[in-house]
This record gives structure tokens, sequence and C-alpha cells, in this order.
């Protein structure tokens, strides 16, 4: 997926959406992430515990250049039913 600079420093929580073929309204709820990314071919990462973003996270993000690749890896989601699940998915800084 592409976002641009003006959405990357904006956003400071992370949702869990379901698709909206969906029948019924389910709620997951974010538990933690971790944000990595590479600048000057040195990698950084900054873990939440939580679905928010930490003052590191938004530290490391102000440092993204249109072209940065960011990854959002060990995303934990809480369903509804009690069991967790992880996810990844990465993101490429636009204008």
């Amino acid at each position: 997926s592409k976002i641009s600079m003006k959405e990357l420093v904006s956003f400071t929580t992370v949702a869990a959406n379901m698709p909206s073929s969906f029948n019924f309204t389910v709620k997951p709820q974010i538990k933690g992430f971790t944000i990595t990314m590479a600048k000057s071919g040195v990698v950084s990462s900054e873990k939440s515990t939580n679905n928010k973003i930490t003052s590191a996270q938004e530290k490391l993000l102000r440092k993204a250049r249109p072209g940065t690749l960011i990854i959002l890896e060990d995303i934990t989601v809480r369903m509804p039913d009690g069991t967790t699940r992880r996810s990844n998915m990465s993101l490429r800084v636009t204008k």
C-alpha cells in the first residue's frame, strides 16, 4: 500500500478493520505492533504494546521520505472470540 507524507505524520493509532463484505460487525482490538524502517542503510525498529503510535515510533516516522518503505510487523490482534492473530503490512511513502 501507499501512504503520503501528510498521512504518515498524522496517524496516531493502528486499527484493524474487517472487509465490507462481512455480514456482521466485528471489533478486533490491536494489542501491539512494531514499526521497522530503513534510512540511509540503517534499519530501525520501535515497538508499541497497544494500538497507539509511541513517541519513539513517531520520531522514527518523521525521518521517512518519499520512497521509504515502512513495515508494520507483529501486529497482534485480539478477536472478539478471544483468539489472537498476527499480521504484517508494508507502506511505501509517497509525496
